[in-house]
């Protein structure tokens, strides 16, 4: 089993004319933020998981009439087999404050080969849509309109094949004391 714990930072990514610039907000400081490590389990050693992050949340298409709220993240693996590995399927599902949330599409990796020692992120998306949610989810929805902390559980595999056999590669992140940016949310408000 594979366990690391990474520090929480979030990628803002801000548009700026035609281009785009990256910003990182890094709560590496949990004592003046609230905020706790992200917990990532993985049970290959050949396919760890190394990072996640938050990148986005928006309320579309606004947030005085949304019909969704869209929750971006990533993740990224490595390959630690020593050889190119047949990487297949990502699976993944959110819950928020014990509460499920949806199924995380890969918007960018379905099926690839991973060269030895390379690693890969994949963009994972969250799409809620509003005449969908439940009285369960409702509760967790005010909260992260109000902009309140948040227990976050990611769970999933994803399929390797390792010397041509199937091989199921379990994934669990979780993060306590989470806070999405207001401007994440709320993007015509300043912060």
């Amino acid at each position: 089993m594979f366990i690391r714990l990474i520090s929480l930072s979030f990628c803002i990514q801000l548009l700026v004319g035609c281009s785009a610039v990256q910003a990182l907000l890094s709560l590496d400081k949990p004592a003046e933020t609230g905020a706790k490590a992200v917990r990532i389990v993985s049970d290959s050693d050949l396919l760890p998981f190394t990072d996640f992050h938050f990148n986005e949340a928006r309320f579309n298409p606004s947030v005085e009439n949304p019909a969704a709220l869209t929750i971006m993240s990533s993740t990224t693996f490595h390959n630690a087999s020593g050889e190119r590995l047949a990487v297949r399927f990502p699976r993944f599902k959110l819950e928020i404050n014990g509460v499920f949330w949806t199924d995380l599409a890969s918007t960018d990796f379905q099926i690839g080969r991973l060269q030895a020692n390379a690693s890969q992120t994949i963009e994972l998306q969250s799409l809620l849509l509003m005449k969908n949610v439940s009285e369960e989810q409702q509760p967790v929805l005010e909260a992260i309109q109000a902009g309140e902390a948040l227990s976050i559980h990611i769970s999933g595999a994803i399929l390797i094949f390792p010397n041509g056999n199937e091989t199921v590669v379990n994934l669990d992140i979780a993060a306590d004391n989470l806070v999405l940016p207001s401007e994440w949310l709320h993007p015509d408000t300043e912060g």
